[in-house]
């Protein structure tokens, strides 16, 4: 070991970041032998360090959850986010797969105002289903658009502003 943080503010727990050097790691794990190092950070552990503290860390809502789904669409997805991103948007990308409405469920409880959805049909038009998670209709549910990657941004950054 190289290095390592601690504290004793958190009991048994007290180790935040340590690292070293690994060169026998990818040779254990089928690769060549390379001289390598490495660290590896708690962030719960850190935060709980931050709690302790009595710093308020802001909480702050993602502007769009991204939900994808389907058989070829995560060149996509990446590529969609990227773009978002691009645009200061804050994203969160749902990475764990599962039904759609399990991840419209953890779209919602995100907060995020908007959700963009990609399944094969928006990937092979280079498309986005837009759903604003705030915006309802007059039977009270949320509407939802298919469009363009720059009009889904435009209507994003205009709402936001």
């Amino acid at each position: 070991m190289l290095f390592q943080w601690k504290t004793d503010r958190l009991g048994s727990q007290g180790t935040i970041c340590a690292g070293g050097r690994y060169d026998g790691l990818a040779e254990q794990i089928g690769g060549k032998r390379i001289p390598s190092c490495g660290f590896a950070l708690g962030v719960e552990r850190l935060l709980d360090l931050i709690e302790e503290a009595g710093v308020d860390i802001p909480e702050e809502s993602p502007d769009v959850y991204l939900v994808s789904f389907g058989e070829n669409v995560e060149s996509w997805t990446w590529h969609v986010a990227k773009e978002l991103r691009q645009h200061q948007l804050r994203v969160i990308l749902h990475c764990g797969g599962g039904s759609i409405k399990n991840q419209m469920k953890k779209a919602n409880s995100s907060k995020a105002r908007f959700a963009v959805i990609i399944g094969d049909a928006e990937e092979q038009g280079q498309s986005v289903t837009l759903k604003d998670m705030h915006g309802n209709d007059s039977r009270g549910s949320s509407q939802q658009q298919t469009m363009s990657l720059d009009s889904a941004i435009g209507k994003i950054l205009q709402i936001r502003e």
